[in-house]
């Protein structure tokens, strides 16, 4: 198994023993009566959400005056009793809270927040332990922020069906997933950037640089956040919106729990199920090894037959033994499919000044889908006419186990460090058949693919939080983030036959997908060390937060394809009825007849890309009253360089992309409170940037690895520049409900678009097209349904709503053959609506929601040649889950979920025809969770 999933499962083991050795279970009854309990918590500063550090704490009967640290978070002996705590702080209004109950031995979590003098808020708001604050800690963080943005909390995640990341982030507003890729405001993947603990994450894409967010696991998260306006202290790529992933924190008291999951889908379970012979480590995700180039191929040199025009070649007796090498597992098999599994493991504690928390997740799903796909060409009239129609069965096996090991060390309360993992690995094992007309081959096809990929990413940040009294009390913190991504796509085998009525059966088509192999590895590595100062001033009645800071990315990609295919020497009696299993057997793998073993790896398959950013910015928040600016700038060089060359000519100069730019890249907000703060009214004016991928600046043509038309990159590409617009009125009526407005407004220079060549073979290639728009409107409300009728106390609704329209405007000058030369944004859905029904009762420990999902049509593929483009229709998710709690503290939870309740088909048109249709079935699950303590 991997190693570093080795060392995690040791490390939660041992953490899980060390948690058990609570001071309750080490001590007597008697002695516990006697002991002291804690007060604990934080001090946030309401106008922005900051914590709070050096906060004088006064609790009565105390002539010790305690304070918060570097955090803003304290930690008090008391003993048993009843206390009234005040919380002050020069340039804050003070806070007291009254009828503080301390139990012996027990922990009483009090959190508050302060007001800056002159600052009007309403009533202050303290949070203590308890699930319901989770909704109210967020909403206070949501109405302190210094930007535009949502928020998924830990509450949240866990009540939600969805196992992922992806899954998770279709509840918020204005956020949508389309394959494995978030879309924020209807702006496509590239618009978008992803962070974990505050640090760019690299990606398992070898055409992309965004991460596929259903590789990071729901509950490992703490809590979601999605920044949509920008302010300097963020990346400067960032226009749809920034996801910020906090992984789990740190307990305040120790605890332990695990749970299993099993489910069923109604399209897989019990139905057809496809496989075949794989690796011994599957099942979780670790077959790579099993599927590696056989050790006999040389890995510096192509394995071609030697000639007079290939000197340097092999001798045909090492050609049919590199042919014999591969393993001859070709046939898909019809199998049983299992139920779905999943499990978890975390825990956490103190140790002093130390702590730790470590969480263990596993997930193996299945899905069978059988679809049809039809493709059309233009006729008469401008009409379409059917030319190739197939029906599609795929089964795939996605195996996910991650883990996160997160640790603090306290060397004093104004000095604390740091230091995260995060490591995720997914595997998907696909098979898959198709078989149907082809109207230029005047026959039907049959194809058949088995894909295993296997995907990882590992995140480990080491930082510090300081204060320092030299600086004024300023607040520094730095980290340094090392994050690897990697992608291996090991023995990817492809036929393709083609019935013959000569023989009444399907034979073997000579053909450049048949017989195929592919080898794809790629490594991806992130370095970014940051720090940024913080400073409060205090003057007149007025606070101002200066910040500043600099950060340096350093990214670099490594990408290798190698490909082989047997092709035929002679087939003069050989049977090609047969299937590849009995075809490429021994005896018919020679050197003159058979099949023979041949490299055809391309001179654009091997390339390395480096981007460094060097950053720096320098922004105030300023709060005068009712009144709230913040403001600054970012400057950020980008150095982007694509190496295209021969895998095999180590002497061939490559071809080299560059990109160079320097960019300033200005933020202003305004923020004004009304009816003493529990409402705000938001404005924001930002410019931001977005530059090309790598596999997009590379002159070389290349083909998606995940399949499609072939491609070829554009080295005169330029970056896009983004002016955004944002306003946003939002009334926080209850400390748990909410009513928000929001109205945004994107113009965008030289956007980078897929455009279509008028080549021998239809290609694509990037062009920096005219221009193009965005804009939209997001509703969103959170409330309790008592309002309307005291007996609704238990039920209430979360519901956004957002309505974007776009258009590109493509330009004569770069229209070549595409059919359109206005279309709105590939991906973006004009509506998007979520709702959430939740009925709870605490007492009995019951909890339930109907979580419900539509995504209206949004074009997938742009259309050419006169064809339409090819759209997704809307489509709308429902699922349910239902949940008990048993025993006096509720340790045992049950819980029942259903996804996809409705079931509704999958379709894809070109124009008014059907072009991919499918249905992905219902799942049922049952989960049990402890918590041991």
């Amino acid at each position: 198994m991997f190693p570093r999933i080795r060392r995690l499962l040791s490390i939660l083991s041992i953490l899980a023993a060390l948690a058990s050795m609570t001071p309750s279970a080490r001590a007597g009854q008697q002695r516990q009566k006697r002991s002291p309990g804690r007060l604990e918590g934080a001090v946030y500063n309401v106008a922005s959400g900051d914590p709070l550090t050096k906060v004088s704490i006064e609790v009565t009967g105390h002539e010790e005056i305690f304070s918060t640290g570097v955090s803003g978070d304290y930690s008090i002996s008391l003993g048993p009793g009843t206390y009234t705590v005040r919380f002050f702080r020069e340039g804050f209004n003070d806070q007291s809270v009254a009828d503080v109950l301390i139990i012996s031995g027990e922990s009483k979590q009090l959190d508050a927040a302060l007001s800056p003098v002159g600052h009007q808020v309403g009533e202050s708001v303290t949070v203590s332990a308890g699930s319901s604050n989770d909704v109210v800690a967020m909403l206070e963080d949501r109405k302190a922020s210094t930007t535009i943005s949502d928020a998924i909390s830990a509450l949240e995640i866990s009540k939600d069906t969805a196992s992922s990341a992806a899954g998770v982030l279709r509840r918020a507003p204005g956020v949508s997933v389309v394959d494995r890729f978030v879309f924020i405001r209807g702006l496509g993947e590239r618009y978008s950037n992803t962070a974990m603990n505050d640090a760019i994450m690299p990606t398992t894409e070898p055409d992309r640089k965004v991460v596929p967010m259903d590789l990071i696991p729901a509950n490992l998260l703490q809590n979601i956040k999605i920044l949509k306006t920008f302010t300097p202290d963020q990346p400067g790529e960032f226009s749809g919106g920034l996801v910020r992933l906090e992984t789990v924190d740190l307990p305040r008291a120790a605890s332990l729990s695990v749970s299993f999951s099993l489910g069923f889908n109604s399209e897989t379970q019990g139905k057809r199920f496809l496989g075949y012979a794989g690796g011994g480590n599957d099942f979780f995700g670790f077959g790579r090894r099993a599927r590696s180039l056989p050790a006999a191929i040389p890995a510096g040199e192509r394995v071609l037959r030697g000639n007079i025009f290939l000197p340097g070649g092999f001798t045909p007796e090492q050609m049919e033994s590199f042919g014999e090498s591969f393993e001859n597992i070709w046939d898909p098999r019809e199998e049983g499919a299992r139920p779905e599994l999943g499990w978890s493991v975390s825990g956490g504690r103190s140790f002093g000044r130390f702590g730790v928390i470590g969480a263990l997740s596993f997930k193996n799903e299945l899905q069978t889908r059988s679809e049809v796909r039809n493709f059309y060409q233009i006729a008469e009239a401008g009409r379409l006419s059917p030319t190739h129609s197939y029906d599609y069965d795929s089964s795939t096996m996605t195996a996910r186990l991650a883990g996160t090991l997160n640790t603090t060390y306290e060397i004093n309360k104004d000095h604390r460090l740091f230091f995260k993992n995060f490591l995720t690995n997914q595997a998907n094992d696909e098979t898959r058949v198709f078989e149907g007309f082809n109207q230029d081959r005047g026959t039907d096809l049959r194809n058949t693919r088995l894909r295993y990929m296997e995907e990882r990413i590992y995140t480990g940040q080491a930082s510090g939080n300081h204060l320092m009294p030299s600086l004024g009390d300023s607040i520094l913190t730095w980290r340094y983030t090392y994050s690897r991504a990697t992608l291996d796509e090991p023995d990817l085998r492809e036929t393709l036959y083609e019935f013959s009525p000569v023989v009444d059966d399907f034979v073997y088509l000579n053909q450049t997908q048949s017989l195929f192999r592919l080898f794809n590895e790629m490594r991806e590595n992130v370095r970014e060390p940051a720090f940024d100062l913080a400073k409060y001033w205090f003057f007149g009645g007025k606070s101002l937060n200066t910040k500043l800071g600099a950060s340096f990315i350093n990214r670099d990609r490594v990408f290798d394809s190698r490909r082989f295919r047997f092709t035929p020497r002679g087939l003069s009696g050989i049977d090609t009825t047969l299937p590849p299993e009995q075809l490429l057997v021994p005896a018919n793998i020679g050197q003159d007849r058979g099949f023979e073993i041949r490299e055809e790896t391309r001179t654009t398959d091997h390339y390395d890309a480096l981007h460094n950013i060097t950053s720096g910015y320098l922004m105030g928040d300023l709060t005068v009253g009712r009144w709230r600016f913040i403001g600054g700038a970012r400057a950020e060089k980008s150095v982007q360089r694509v190496q295209t060359f021969e895998p095999f000519r180590a002497r061939q100069v490559p071809i080299l992309a560059e990109l160079e730019n320097t960019d300033w890249l200005p933020s202003v907000g305004v923020a004004y409170s009304l009816r003493n703060g529990s409402m705000a009214l938001r404005g924001g004016y930002s410019r931001t940037v977005s530059r090309p991928q790598f596999r997009e600046l590379s002159p070389f043509e290349f083909t998606d690895v995940t399949g499609g038309r072939s491609t070829v990159g554009n080295p005169d590409l330029e970056r896009t520049l983004i002016t955004n617009y944002d306003l946003r009125w939002e009334w926080f009526y209850s400390p748990t409900e909410l009513l928000a407005v929001s109205a945004f407004y994107k113009d965008m220079e030289n956007p980078i678009e897929v455009v279509v060549e008028p080549t021998a073979e239809v290609r694509t290639t990037y062009r920096n097209v005219d221009r193009a728009r965005i804009s939209g409107v997001e509703l969103e409300t959170r409330r309790n349904l008592s309002g309307l009728w005291q007996r609704l106390e238990n039920l209430s609704v979360n519901l956004n709503y957002t309505f974007a329209r776009s258009r590109v405007e493509i330009g004569e000058e770069n229209r070549i053959i595409l059919t359109d030369i206005e279309r709105p944004l590939v991906g973006q859905a004009e509506n998007l609506l979520n709702v959430s029904l939740a009925y709870d009762l605490p007492r009995l420990g019951f909890e339930s929601r109907a979580l419900y999902n539509f995504t209206g049509a949004r074009i997938t593929d742009v259309g050419a040649l006169g064809l339409p483009n090819i759209v997704e229709h809307s489509y709308p998710h429902l699922d349910l889950m239902f949940a008990k709690g048993f025993g006096g503290d509720k340790k045992l939870r049950a819980e029942f979920t259903v996804e996809n309740l409705l079931n509704r088909q999958v379709d894809y048109r070109l124009g008014d025809r059907p072009f991919r249709v499918y249905r992905s079935g219902r799942t049922f699950a049952i989960g049990l969770s402890y918590r041991i303590f």
